[in-house]
């Protein structure tokens, strides 16, 4: 691998490491005493650091060296769950049964986001009328959705994607007799 290619990639990772900490630009670069356009330049893999910068962002950062360098990952970083493992709960309300099976990890790094499968049954809806930040991505696995966003409906078939802005109040109603949707919601502060 070359060294643009290198510092590129190391840049990246430093980015990745802060949206994950929830951190801005100029919080790191003040805790590793740098500029933030020197540290935004990097980010950007247009810039190096020397092994003195690295040490200190890699402790503003939390991290090592190795790992901004790309150094594997230990285990702790994977999360892994096994078909038939998601822990699930099952929720009746107002507008019918349906099931969660949640797939996100519990580990101590708040990563951005939320990940589950909903099993829902015909006629029931899955309304969130409240407002949340970020966006949610759905992906239908099995059977017919009909989603509501603000006042546009869609209906979604297997293999159907739709991603929308969490603040829109929003409806999932399945017109099968059953429907299985993955369901990503990204935690808005880990976009930028």
């Amino acid at each position: 691998m070359d060294e643009p290619q290198e510092r590129a990639q190391a840049g990246l990772r430093a980015r990745d490491f802060r949206r994950r900490k929830n951190m801005t630009l100029e919080q790191v670069a003040a805790a590793s005493r740098m500029s933030s356009g020197h540290l935004s330049r990097f980010e950007r893999g247009e810039k190096s650091l020397s092994i003195a910068s690295l040490m200190r962002l890699a402790r503003a950062l939390q991290t090592t060296v190795g790992h901004l360098l790309g150094e594997d990952g230990s285990a702790k970083d994977l999360h892994l769950v096994r078909a038939g493992e998601a822990k699930s709960r099952s929720v009746e309300d107002g507008a019918g049964p349906y099931e969660f099976f949640f797939l996100s990890g519990s580990a101590g790094d708040h990563v951005g986001h939320e990940t589950f499968i909903v099993s829902i049954p015909r006629s029931s809806r899955r309304a969130n009328s409240a407002f949340h930040s970020g966006h949610e991505l759905l992906y239908l696995l099995s059977g017919h959705l009909r989603v509501q966003v603000g006042s546009h409906e869609v209906q979604l078939n297997p293999g159907d994607y739709l991603e929308f802005p969490g603040h829109y109040q929003h409806e999932i109603e399945s017109i099968a007799e059953r429907s299985e949707v993955l369901i990503i919601v990204f935690d808005g502060s880990h976009m930028s």
